[in-house]
């Protein structure tokens, strides 16, 4: 009896003293962008943000008040929208969705909207309509199958994935991800590694490689994110191939609201890219 109590004593401390549960998690973004082309004149853009999703049960954080895991077993539904203006053009992006699960089954279904004006009456509307079903193989291991068709061109595609998780002591895990498409012309790879290093300091590493054989080239990207605590973090990013990046700082004041600021970088053959990013999180 000593060796069980001492054991669920050890396993207790190895988890996050403070778990928080949620069902909605909202977030409003503001931001600016400035365009300098390698001809012409630099061009500035003001974009605006609102995403947000309901779980139909409680969502459990794992210490971070913003780290949910890697794979999902609750049912949901979705939505975001996207408005960015400058003095030239308007475009508007948006999408609604939900994803059912029915025991080891998932069965989602999304719609996608995207508009785009300029100051000359030119009008682009297309939405591009998504259905979606996934398997738990086991609890960690995730096949899914998503059939896209844009409106616009009429074109379908379906996208094959998989999803696998390797469940660590306390809240810690490794989860990989692999996606390709039915005619295998593109490749994509994954990998997320969190871990609570100490009683209230946080580590995620995540990387994604993409190739395109068609084109013959690929893509890489990194990136990390340190909570100084439950409520603070930093985080950057870095495409290595795309030659840009991101750095970032997020704080919640209290259980249900944050506020967090971002900085991207884009240098690229035709034109550097700046962004300003202000968001506001909140989470009940």
């Amino acid at each position: 009896m000593k060796k069980i109590l001492l054991a669920l004593i050890c396993l207790s401390a190895a988890l996050p003293v403070y778990a928080e549960q949620y069902r909605t998690i909202a977030n409003t973004s503001l931001g600016k962008e400035e365009i300098k082309p390698s001809f012409g004149s630099n061009a500035k853009a003001d974009f605006f943000n609102f995403n947000a999703i309901y779980y139909f049960d409680d969502k459990l954080a794992l210490g971070p008040l913003d780290e949910f895991g890697y794979l999902n077993r609750i049912s949901n539904v979705y939505g975001s929208a996207n408005h960015l203006q400058n003095d030239s053009f308007t475009l508007i992006d948006y999408h609604v969705g939900g994803d059912w699960h029915l025991g080891d089954f998932i069965v989602g279904a999304e719609i996608r909207g995207i508009d785009i004006s300029n100051r000359n009456d030119f009008q682009d509307d297309n939405k591009i309509l998504k259905g979606k079903l996934g398997y738990f193989i086991d609890e960690n291991l995730l096949f899914n199958l998503t059939y896209n068709y844009d409106d616009e061109t009429k074109d379908s595609m379906v996208d094959i994935g998989v999803n696998y998780q390797v469940i660590l002591p306390g809240y810690d895990y490794v989860g990989f991800g692999y996606k390709t498409n039915d005619e295998l012309d593109v490749h994509s790879v994954d990998v997320q590694y969190f871990s609570n290093i100490n009683e209230s300091q946080y580590i995620r590493l995540y990387a994604e490689y993409n190739y395109w054989v068609d084109a013959e080239n690929d893509s890489w990207s990194v990136g990390a994110n340190y909570n100084i605590s439950q409520n603070t973090s930093f985080y950057a990013t870095l495409d290595v191939s795309g030659d840009s990046y991101s750095v970032g700082a997020k704080h919640y004041f209290n259980r249900s609201w944050a506020l967090a600021g971002e900085y991207r970088e884009l240098d690229a053959d035709i034109a550097d890219v700046s962004q300003y990013t202000l968001t506001v999180s909140m989470q009940f």
